[in-house]
């Protein structure tokens, strides 16, 4: 298995799951596969840093500081006081990013210089995004050799992703040549309703061998675990949320190349 994978979540709609799955992959991935993870989040909302357990007097800065100040480094903005992954976290300062990096040299590339240094020392980074392809998302893409795709199984989230793909494409034609879509897969999924099995055939005939098998029903334990500042692994083993997410990686480490073992 090759390592220093860099892969993005995202998707230009919000309430997908792309924290829900970014914080219980750094867990998978550390739990079960025995790998070193960096999670960063580099959405203004700062929804992955709020259901991570963070000690702020150890805070020295965040990835809207990594973006825009060419004195910080990586290291110096690396939390390490988590138990299963680092992390650097946001702020709301980005939701003005554009503005800030109007006018740089190569602002979609700031994430890529500030990473290489530290990309050695982690097996996975794993990026969390904001629900808009603004200048935070696009340099998270550029970086990237793999983004993943959470859809709700709806319309419109279908449609969205219409837009995401065609993104994408630009992304790897202009900046990223080595960007693969690892996948796409659905959230919130009711297999009571007509309309969900509907969609999940849908992805399916859209995206062929891109569109996971597994889908993420839709199950409350998953909007409690991040309150308690815990993965769905660490929260409740015995829910739908827990069985969902270690089967979608199971199928997403297989992509990567990883060897799997059985639980």
């Amino acid at each position: 298995m090759e390592k220093n994978k860099v892969l993005t979540i995202c998707n230009q709609k919000g309430g997908v799951g792309k924290t829900t799955t970014a914080l219980n992959m750094g867990a998978w991935l550390s739990i079960f596969a025995k790998v070193k993870v960096l999670l960063i989040d580099i959405d203004g909302q700062a929804n992955l840093t709020a259901c991570t357990s963070i000690d702020n007097s150890k805070i020295s800065g965040t990835s809207f500081d990594l973006l825009t100040n060419d004195n910080i480094k990586a290291e110096d903005v690396i939390y390490k006081g988590n138990d299963l992954f680092d992390i650097i976290i946001s702020d709301e300062r980005l939701n003005n990013i554009d503005l800030i990096l109007n006018g740089v040299m190569d602002r979609e590339r700031q994430l890529l210089y500030k990473i290489e240094s530290i990309v050695k020392d982690y097996d996975y980074i794993i990026i969390d995004c904001s629900p808009s392809l603004n200048l935070a998302t696009i340099n998270s893409l550029v970086a990237s050799d793999y983004v993943l795709i959470p859809v709700q199984s709806d319309y419109l989230s279908i449609r969205g992703t219409a837009k995401l793909l065609d993104s994408i494409n630009k992304i790897r034609e202009r900046m990223n040549p080595k960007l693969d879509i690892l996948g796409v897969f659905i959230t919130m999924y009711d297999n009571r309703k007509i309309n969900d099995k509907n969609i999940y055939f849908t992805i399916k005939e859209q995206f062929k061998d891109k569109a996971f098998d597994t889908f993420i029903r839709e199950n409350v334990r998953l909007k409690e675990s991040p309150i308690e500042k815990k993965s769905i692994f660490e929260y409740d083993k015995n829910c739908n949320g827990y069985v969902d997410y270690y089967n979608l990686f199971i199928e997403v480490w297989k992509r990567l190349g990883g060897k799997v073992n059985e639980k």
